[in-house]
This record gives structure tokens, C-alpha cells and sequence, in this order.
């Protein structure tokens, strides 16, 4: 088990399952001391369906605060040298909070994820699903050229419709017109980068144009530039 890493709540351990214990107590003279460790519960938020636990600040004593679970394990047990926001169930149960089944994950995965695992019933979208040749052909218009508009114009269905079908079957999605760039491409420019030091922002751009078709501003570039080299 680790102890927590929020300042003032260091005294509660979590192991990596999701289960918090508090180790100290607090005596009749009203300061806190050290016990036996004790399994705090938590509950499932009526809202989001992610778990809660309330702890309190044993060292100011202050009001109590609540914590998502799954948030708590990813910051003691998952590096996460990215910076990524949040956290994501990989097997889509909340209520799972074990470090096996976490992962940190942009807000744009984390909203892919989601996607992939509702259950739509609209004609359009079975059509295509249960439709091979017709759902082959779709997913290699969109890897081809990058783009939703192609297999939605194939598929004669918006782009929002193509986008659901592409993430029910695993396809990374790119945002070009966002300047989002995905995680694992934003990997290798990053590392391609630090083993080209010399290279200049145009150079750059256009390298990342040639590999990944991907038409990046100023602005994100100096930004991959500070992250490779630590500034």
C-alpha cells in the first residue's frame, strides 16, 4: 500500500485495488494519533457513477473532502508523464477501480471510450455494422485520407454517425481541423524531436505534415519543442 499524495492526507493508505484505510484516530483530548488501519468506504456518485470517498485533513483538521477512487490510484500506482487530465475505465465499469484497469487518457479518448461502448440502435448505424464489404470499405476511405467526410459521404450518413462507427470498431480518430494531435503521434514527434535537436519550427512542421498529414500552428509546435526538451 502507498500513502496518499495530497498534502494533509498522507496518513491514509491505498492499495491498488481502490481500497483507502485511515491510520490514525482521533483520542478524547480531540488530537489525532496513530491506529490501526481501518477501511474507509466509498459510494458510488448518483450523478456519474464514479466512486467517492470522503476524507479529512488530519493535519489542519479542516472540513471533509471527497475524492474520486479511481483518480486516487492512478496518481499513486500510473506514471503519467504526459500531463494527461483524466483517467479511464478500460472495461467500462466504473466500480473498478483496480490499477489494471486505469489508464490516464486525454478528454478526447476518454470521450472516444465512452462512445465505443453504448449500444446505438439507429438504422443508419446498423446498416453499415452489419454491412462488411459496405464497413470495410468506409474504414479504409477514412485511413486513407484522414478525414470523416469521406466515409460519411460513402456511407451517405453524417459525419457524426461515421465518427460513432469508427470508434465502435477501434479506429483512432484524428482531428485535423482541431489541431488535435493523438497521444501516441504526439509520442513520436516529441521523440523525433529530441534525436533531430538542430531542427528549426519549419522543419518540423514539415516533417510532421509528411508523416502524419497533420497541418500544426506555430503555437503547438514550440509546445512539443518545450515538452521534448524539459522546459
Amino acid at each position: 500500500m502507498k500513502n496518499l499524495i495530497h498534502k494533509g492526507f498522507e496518513k491514509y493508505l491505498i492499495d491498488k485495488d481502490g481500497n483507502i484505510f485511515n491510520t490514525v484516530t482521533k483520542n478524547r483530548w480531540g488530537t489525532f494519533q496513530k491506529a490501526n488501519p481501518r477501511l474507509v468506504k466509498s459510494y458510488p456518485n448518483k450523478k456519474t457513477g464514479y466512486h467517492l470517498i470522503v476524507l479529512q485533513n488530519k493535519s489542519t483538521n479542516d472540513k471533509p473532502k471527497a475524492f474520486y477512487v479511481h483518480r486516487l490510484v492512478a496518481e499513486c500506482y500510473l506514471p503519467n508523464p504526459l500531463k494527461l487530465p483524466e483517467v479511464n475505465h478500460k472495461d467500462f465499469d466504473k466500480s473498478n477501480n483496480s490499477v489494471e484497469n486505469l489508464e490516464w487518457v486525454t478528454k478526447e479518448q476518454n470521450n472516444f471510450h465512452k462512445y465505443s461502448n453504448l449500444e446505438i440502435k439507429k438504422p443508419k448505424f446498423n446498416s453499415i455494422q452489419n454491412n462488411q464489404k459496405k464497413l470495410q470499405k468506409g474504414i479504409q476511405l477514412y485511413k486513407k485520407f484522414g478525414q470523416l467526410k469521406y466515409p460519411a459521404k460513402y456511407w451517405k450518413v453524417s459525419i457524426g454517425v461515421a465518427r460513432k462507427v469508427l470508434v465502435h470498431n477501434n479506429i483512432q480518430i484524428y482531428k485535423q481541423a482541431e489541431n488535435i494531435v493523438p497521444v501516441y503521434i504526439k509520442t513520436e514527434i516529441i521523440n523525433h524531436i529530441k534525436q533531430n535537436t538542430n531542427l528549426k519550427p519549419r522543419h518540423i512542421k514539415d516533417w510532421i505534415y509528411k508523416e502524419f498529414k497533420l497541418n500544426l500552428n506555430r503555437g503547438m509546435i514550440n509546445s512539443l519543442r518545450n515538452h521534448a526538451f524539459g522546459i
